[in-house]
């Protein structure tokens, strides 16, 4: 687990907040559930990165940003041989 803590420092450390799409701001947060969906590398994860950058003082040690298809998850799930976890 700390292995993801200190990747998610270090993703959230390079995360850039010069251009911000409006979707962030219009996004109601307080809803238990949001999905975005789209194409591959059209900003949903830099969309999440930045709201967490927004609120990480406030929720400092609360938030946890992890991709599924980590090899933590993979190794950790499905028994160490990367196969598929259902």
């Amino acid at each position: 687990m700390q292995q993801l803590f200190e990747k998610f420092y270090r993703k959230i450390a390079h995360v850039e907040m010069d251009f911000q799409r409006d979707l962030l701001h219009s996004l109601d947060w307080e809803n238990r559930l949001i999905g975005i969906k789209g194409a591959r590398g059209t900003g949903k994860t830099t969309l999440l990165l930045q709201r967490i950058n927004q609120i990480a003082q406030e929720q400092q040690g609360k938030i946890l940003y992890a991709s599924l298809d980590d090899l933590y998850f993979s190794e950790k799930y499905a028994g160490g041989t990367g196969g598929s976890v259902c």
